[in-house]
């Protein structure tokens, strides 16, 4: 099933899912928080200052990270706002597949990565992840574990589903 966004033309896939999915894992409560009005701060609260002066490691040191590992075809789950995906250095003309909870991140990810024409997917990364496509050379997952319901042991079947990507 595709979503057509009326004003953007974004072309969001979102996967039908069971009631029962949909209450054996509720990661929608972490992804809520990400409305339009979070976003427009996001890059300057969360990589700007809590990088840096919370966390102790600034976003140029995750970014070398990225421009070190990203590959040519991507898949970025958890997109936020597509920070790294816009300042990376790609080795080639890159295929990039978004893949998000929230439709807010995905839209602003989409809107930032417009001349790489990315894929979006909407789904929950705790569940099965169906996006038609494999073979990426690298999966970037950055900011994305804190946001999910459980422990370390619960949140782990998140890289058993992006293994097969």
């Amino acid at each position: 099933m595709y979503t057509e966004f009326p004003r953007r033309r974004t072309r969001i896939e979102t996967p039908m899912k069971s009631q029962s999915q949909m209450q054996r894992h509720n990661a929608s409560r972490g992804a809520v928080a990400y409305t339009p009005a979070t976003l427009a701060l996001y890059d300057l609260l969360v990589l700007g200052f809590s990088n840096s002066f919370v966390w102790n490691c600034p976003t140029r040191l995750i970014l070398d990270f990225y421009n070190q590992h990203v590959s040519a075809k991507h898949l970025n789950i958890g997109v936020g706002t597509g920070y790294f995906m816009v300042r990376c250095r790609f080795p080639a003309l890159p295929a990039i597949a978004l893949f998000d909870l929230n439709r807010n991140s995905l839209e602003k990810a989409a809107r930032r990565l417009r001349r790489y024409a990315p894929a979006c997917h909407m789904g929950d990364v705790l569940e099965r992840i169906d996006i038609g496509s494999s073979g990426f050379g690298s999966v970037g997952l950055n900011y994305l574990l804190h946001c999910l319901p459980g422990n370390l042991k619960t949140k782990s079947i998140v890289f058993r589903n992006v293994k097969l990507y």
